[in-house]
């Protein structure tokens, strides 16, 4: 089925990734038609637009020739998207006021709208923008970033856009009905770890953290308190992470964290075994090699001493004839409220295989769905 994306682009020097956006846009398989604001214009032209989009750009002249082309572009579309927004543009749509055709489109459209903002530090840490930001989240804007990073003038801090292709993943939360995390406090582990033979040498797993990247974006579009703990690279919209690679280094971060967190999903694919670390590069030594493991910590089973009234949501990954059966046993011994039960097929893949046990039994099975949908249906368990 065909989405439809109106997308709007204000006047921050962001706005320069706009066709970027607009080609991840359709290469995700989405149409766009784009709005151009006056400051934008001179950020961005409309020629680059409607070439890269293949359909008409809109600016504020249309909206004072064309009549009601405000209604006509709202009720084709499917989801709004504006990105970049400046603190300008936050404040009027919080406020009502509209006086560009992009302020009027947002006014007129029912369906889901997703903002990036994009401002200096001191503007977005202003108690008036986060007040505006707080009352559009309330009303169901979806808020993407922004996130710590290089500005202009050589400035580092927390006011750049996120960037297109992350911005795109995040249009898939409006594929589904809205899920109610707000004060919400989610700790989220994610990837795979990885575990030092010599100064060389390391054994890691096939984990990609797509889903703990997918559960860490959505539950933040919510609007819940997320905190990732990662063993890989993190590409945040907002939330806060903390980047560990070795399994002692996870087991460290989780049970600090836990204590001001009310729900822990475990999607980190930790080693179940640490090999005996060598000082020295292993030399070889007649084509082959022998190297002691010991059993690493059972991480989520340490965790469940402080459980208390929190929501737990671990992973098990078993062989399909056990799968169901592993996974059952694993929620009763690991003291967790669900299991996402799912095979090592999932590795990687778009399209993913899982099935939702509780202590007693099989509580539902999904096949071929998305990470992003796998995400959702994870988080409705919270």
């Amino acid at each position: 089925m065909s989405c439809h994306v109106l997308y709007g682009i204000a006047g921050s020097i962001a706005a320069y990734k706009a066709p970027e956006i607009v080609r991840q846009l359709k290469k995700s398989g989405y149409s766009v038609t784009c709005i151009l604001t006056k400051s934008a214009e001179k950020f961005v032209s409309r020629f680059t637009l409607e070439n890269v989009s293949e359909e008409k750009c809109y600016t504020d002249k249309e909206f004072w020739r064309e009549q009601n082309i405000h209604i006509h572009l709202t009720r084709k579309s499917d989801i709004l998207l504006m990105a970049p927004v400046t603190a300008n543009t936050v404040s009027k749509c919080a406020h009502g006021i509209a006086d560009n055709l992009l302020l009027n489109c947002f006014l007129s459209f029912k369906g889901p709208v997703i903002m990036a903002p994009a401002m200096h530090a001191e503007m977005f840490e202003n108690v008036a923008i986060q007040d505006n930001i707080s009352l559009l989240k309330d009303r169901g804007v979806y808020i993407a970033g922004p996130i710590e990073g290089e500005l202009l003038s050589q400035d580092l801090g927390v006011g750049r856009m996120i960037e297109p292709e992350t911005l795109v993943e995040c249009l898939s939360v409006a594929r589904f009905p809205a899920l109610s995390l707000k004060n919400k406090k989610i700790l989220i582990s994610s990837g795979g770890t990885t575990e030092s033979l010599d100064p060389v040498r390391v054994i890691t797993n096939k984990s990609t953290g797509q889903l703990g990247k997918a559960l860490s974006n959505m539950a933040h579009l919510y609007s819940a308190d997320v905190t990732m703990i990662s063993a890989g690279d993190v590409s945040s919209i907002g939330f806060k992470y903390q980047i560990e690679k070795t399994a002692s280094g996870m087991h460290d971060a989780l049970h600090h964290s836990i204590k001001s967190h009310d729900v822990l999903v475990m999607t980190a694919a930790i080693s179940d075994f640490i090999p005996e670390y060598s000082e020295k590069k292993i030399r070889r030594k007649d084509n082959a090699l022998s190297v002691s493991f010991k059993a690493s910590s059972d991480i989520l089973k340490s965790l469940s001493e402080q459980k208390k009234e929190r929501v737990f949501i671990g992973c098990c990954l078993a062989d399909e004839d056990t799968l169901i059966e592993t996974a059952i046993q694993k929620c009763k011994e690991k003291n967790c409220d669900y299991i996402i039960a799912n095979t090592a097929s999932n590795f990687g893949n778009s399209k993913r295989d899982f099935t939702v046990v509780s202590k007693e039994k099989e509580l539902d099975s999904y096949s071929g769905v998305s990470v992003q949908e796998m995400a959702y249906r994870i988080l409705s368990l919270v």
